[in-house]
Parts: C-alpha cells; sequence; structure tokens
C-alpha cells in the first residue's frame, strides 16, 4: 500500500524521513518522524490503526521490542520508552550525547544503546543505565545475539566489538570490519569493509572465531 499526508514543514527545518518498524508478526507497521504524529498501519490493507502514543511526539527512530508491548523512540540525545498499550512513557534517558542506535534483548526488557562519543549503554527499563562499554568512542550499530548472551557493537573505521553480557567483558574486537546483522540461529555474523566488501563471520561461541572475506 502506500499512504499519502501532507505533513507540515515547521520553520526553516528539512523535512525529514520517517522511521518505519514492523511488528515481529509482520502485520503492521509503525512510523514516527519529527514532523508528523505517530502512525500505525495495518498489513497488508494498509488501513490506520489508533495509537495511544501522544499526538506531539516527535521522534528520529522507533524501535519495537519482539516480545513484549514495548517501543523506544529517540530524538537527538533522548531516549524515550513506551508501553504501547496505554501510550504512557515508562522509562527515558537524556544525555548530552546523541543516540546513534537502540536494540532490544531478544527476551528481557533491556536496551543497548549506541552513543556518540559514549560508546554502548545497557538499559534495564526502569533502571539507571547498567553500563558504558567503551571500546569505541562512538557507537553506530548494536546487535544482541538470539539468546541474549552477546552484544556486538559496531563504530566507525570498520570496528567491531562482541561482549559477553554475563560478564561485561569483550571476548573479540577486530578491525577486519563492520559487524550489520546476525543470522537467526546466531551461527553467522554478516560484516561489511568500508570501500572493501563485505563477508561472513562464522560464530562458534564459546569456542571460537573465524573469519571469512567475501570479495
Amino acid at each position: 500500500f502506500e499512504f499519502r499526508s501532507a505533513i507540515e514543514r515547521r520553520g526553516e527545518d528539512p523535512l525529514r524521513v520517517p522511521s518505519f518498524a514492523f511488528t515481529h508478526d509482520s502485520r503492521e507497521l509503525w512510523v514516527v518522524s519529527t514532523q508528523d504524529r505517530p502512525r500505525r498501519f495495518a498489513l497488508p490493507s494498509g488501513e490506520e490503526l489508533a495509537t495511544h502514543l501522544p499526538t506531539n511526539l516527535n521522534a528520529q527512530t522507533i524501535t519495537l521490542h519482539a516480545s513484549r508491548n514495548l517501543a523506544a523512540t529517540t530524538l537527538g540525545g533522548r531516549l524515550s520508552i513506551w508501553d504501547l498499550a496505554s501510550g504512557k512513557l515508562v522509562d527515558s534517558l537524556e544525555g548530552a550525547a546523541p543516540v546513534a542506535t537502540v536494540a532490544w534483548h531478544p527476551h528481557e526488557a533491556r536496551l543497548a544503546v549506541g552513543c556518540v562519543d559514549l560508546g554502548t549503554l545497557i538499559k534495564d527499563v526502569g533502571h539507571p543505565p547498567e553500563r558504558v562499554m567503551r571500546e569505541t568512542d562512538t557507537t553506530t550499530r548494536v546487535i544482541f545475539s538470539p539468546d541474549g548472551d552477546l552484544l556486538i557493537a559496531s563504530g566507525w573505521g570498520d570496528d567491531t566489538t562482541i561482549w559477553d553480557l554475563k560478564s561485561f567483558k569483550p571476548v573479540l574486537r577486530t578491525r577486519a570490519g563492520y559487524a550489520m546483522q546476525m543470522s537467526a540461529d546466531g551461527s553467522r555474523l554478516a560484516f561489511g569493509r568500508e570501500n572493501l566488501g563485505f563477508g561472513v563471520w562464522p560464530v562458534k561461541w564459546p569456542v571460537g572465531w573465524r573469519r571469512l572475506f567475501v570479495r
């Protein structure tokens, strides 16, 4: 389906591209932007559904939890966590460092938050940030393993660090690639290399790691 609407241009700010998130069952699409109210659509019909989120909510990104009725939105250095059933703000985090990326733990009400110039935070809903992991100054992508035991954080310059979340210690750091996506079974990690192609790392945790380059 295609949804068209006139989005008001505010002042001299350029019109920003909205952020999209599918629900885990792919039956709904959520859309937020800095220029319009939050929207929710049924798929594949495209029917617009009601949302309990505040109509004045402006956000650059939205990330939905796969198994809980929670959403995280970001705007600059502010992270907001919402209960989608009630539309209530259940937690927030605000700092000077802009939020670059967010990922939900696959099972728990826990977030990995990648920040500019601050590295990676671990945030449990309802609690202060638990850890600041600074293997890289700026974290631009975070990925949980399917079992939630590992966190993969990538930064600028093909920098990837893999963390054991039980000990909060890094188990591997490499500048050989920028981790992009982990397979659903957690056995493979796809990565890219700036101007040099892409590849796949087979993951054999906790036995070991090896690298496969694809040119």
